[in-house]
């Protein structure tokens, strides 16, 4: 007998690549960074913080707070 799969964490978003994933790894790493550093503010920093570590790279901008705040409406 197989044993039951274990439901997918979701508490915070998958952000390593899979297989066919349209970014590299380095750039995943980043991109977690990011949202990592986002989620352990209270919500109201985390608006900031993203301005400041994303600069002016409006695509890293743009996946973690998509990210970000899907981690929001799952809580």
């Amino acid at each position: 007998m197989t044993p039951p799969e274990q439901p997918p964490d979701t508490t915070r978003p998958a952000t390593t690549p899979t297989p066919g994933s349209a970014f590299p790894s380095e750039r995943w790493r980043s991109i977690q960074r990011v949202v990592d550093g986002a989620l352990d503010l209270p919500p109201a920093a985390r608006g900031a913080y993203l301005d400041e570590a994303c600069g002016a790279d409006a695509a890293l901008r743009e996946h973690a707070t998509r990210l970000v705040d899907a981690c929001e409406r799952a809580a």
